[in-house]
């Protein structure tokens, strides 16, 4: 029998150790979810970076042949004149990190670089993203762009 005015205690509530556990867990998984989803924003914007890069140098590519003669754009109006024949608003072009384009020919105007400066946001650095008359969008710094010259900016 049973010590009569003696109740046995009863555990409805969760430890401090229990609490943390769970905590701990919930931490650990909302930082997967939030590295996943800053890598796919990332990706996202050099992939509209790339889009916009390959519509501006068919526009190009198309001048030179139709007008150009040959050459490329050497002029900020010939380079918007280029870009809104074939549909691109290029004063109002921005890359995936809202950075505006720049263009750059070479002194013959044969052939030219259309870059964006990429996740750093500063031109002319190994995390350009750039296309060429011979090359498609990618990732790098563009070689020998010293002998070539900035003719205009996309803002």
């Amino acid at each position: 029998m049973a010590p009569v005015g003696i109740k046995k205690a009863v555990n409805n509530g969760f430890t401090l150790l229990e609490v943390m556990v769970v905590i701990g867990i919930i931490g650990i998984m909302a930082s997967i979810i939030m590295s996943t989803s800053v890598q796919q924003v990332e990706k996202s914007r050099s992939k509209k970076t790339q889009a916009d890069l390959k519509t501006m140098k068919g526009a190009l590519d198309i001048y030179a042949m139709e007008e150009g003669r040959g050459k490329y754009p050497a002029e900020p109006d010939q380079v918007i004149a280029a870009m809104e024949g074939q549909g691109v608003a290029w004063e109002a072009c921005r890359d995936g990190w809202d950075q505006p384009y720049a263009y750059y020919v070479n002194a013959e105007k044969t052939k030219y670089y259309l870059l964006s400066p990429g996740s750093g946001g500063e031109a002319e650095t190994d995390d350009d993203i750039f296309v060429s008359e011979k090359q498609n969008p990618i990732r790098d710094y563009p070689p020998s762009i010293g002998a070539y010259e900035k003719i205009c900016a996309s803002d």
